[in-house]
């Protein structure tokens, strides 16, 4: 009943959300079928007896790179040779627990890739890709901890993101109470890496339901404005990616190396207990490669693999396969002896080739 009642919270909050913003997609839909494609009537919240025992860093969780992408007609680069289906089918049939998605500068920070050349997206801004999940997440309230990674690409936007505190705002309307924060994690430690050198991780239990957002940008000036300095996240809305130089600062716990097959950066990252994803495949490169990108970064123990195909599409062998994922793994580096599949969530993904990128 602990977790029952802030759960049952945040769908009443999420569900109102989804509601406002037009007709939700069939995978916003109830728990009760096991995949989120239900009728939508009712919410069977499920039981997963290790919830105070498993921590959230014991998992290997599917993610999407440039997760909004729609490729256009004409391609200006073979990497970008990829469509994704809606977030919250991504979560309901793919079994992603962990997107990236790029703003710009402009009203409601507008998602796309490159202006005009790659720009195609399936949720127009901040606000709407994130009510997208917290929709999909009041249906589906036990699910684990999501992870939204931020890019800000305002390079080419003819002026930069500076206002962070409207950023902040965008993020807590469009998630309310579902929203895990640096100060969450922090709780009454003195920092959120105190936290975890002092308690470790939050247990499945603490954080199962929420979405927990992080700056991806590493370079200036998003960086340094938005951690005040690289000094602190307190008051924030995002969790921000500590760089290895930053990995002791008292906000790092969240990192990023795109290699999968850097071991050496990968072993870095766990000796400061960070929370790290890789990229895994992608459309730029060959099915062997992608292979093998998987393979090392599950080797590695990387906790979020983000790829461009998260189901088989016609022209590929490759895909993110995960067997034996419900929908995630556990961590080969950091899942205990106690970890299986179906204690940190319970929903087997099932995809099929459709020819068309999306799953069944």
């Amino acid at each position: 009943m602990r977790r029952l009642l802030p759960l049952l919270a945040n769908c009443l909050f999420a569900a109102a959300c989804s509601d406002s913003s037009g007709a939700a997609s069939n995978a916003d839909a109830s728990v009760t079928d096991g995949s989120g494609s239900g009728s939508g009537e009712g919410i069977e919240l499920r039981t997963y007896p290790l919830d105070d025992t498993l921590r959230i860093n014991e998992l290997a969780m599917r993610c999407t790179h440039n997760s909004y992408h729609i490729q256009r007609d004409f391609l200006l680069d073979p990497s970008h040779d990829y469509t994704h289906q809606p977030l919250d089918v991504q979560l309901g049939q793919f079994g992603v627990r962990a997107f990236e998605i790029d703003i710009h500068a402009g009203t409601g920070f507008p998602v796309f890739h490159i202006p005009i050349v790659d720009n195609l997206t399936t949720c127009s801004d901040l606000g709407s890709c994130l009510v997208t999940i917290a929709g999909w997440s009041a249906r589906n309230p036990d699910h684990t901890l999501v992870v939204v990674w931020i890019e800000v690409k305002d390079e080419l936007d003819g002026r930069r993101i500076t206002n962070y505190a409207l950023l902040d705002e965008t993020i807590r309307t469009a998630l309310g109470p579902i929203l895990y924060s640096p100060d969450d994690l922090q709780g009454d430690f003195a920092s959120p890496r105190a936290r975890i050198d002092q308690a470790g991780w939050p247990t499945l239990g603490e954080t199962r339901g929420r979405v927990a957002l992080v700056l991806l940008d590493v370079d200036d000036p998003h960086s340094s404005g938005y951690t005040n300095g690289h000094t602190t996240t307190a008051g924030r809305a995002m969790f921000a990616r500590a760089d290895n130089e930053w990995y002791a600062a008292p906000w790092a716990v969240f990192a990023k190396v795109n290699n999968p097959s850097d071991a050496e950066a990968i072993a870095a990252a766990h000796a400061a207990n960070l929370m790290i994803a890789s990229n895994v495949g992608g459309a730029g490169s060959d099915d062997a490669s992608n292979t093998a990108g998987l393979a090392d970064a599950l080797t590695n123990g990387s906790h979020m693999l983000c790829d461009d195909f998260p189901a088989p599409v016609a022209e590929r062998d490759y895909f993110l396969d995960l067997p034996g994922g419900t929908p995630s793994l556990c961590n080969r580096v950091t899942g205990s002896a106690l970890c299986r599949p179906d204690a940190i969530e319970d929903r087997p993904v099932v995809v099929q080739l459709d020819g068309s990128g999306s799953g069944r």
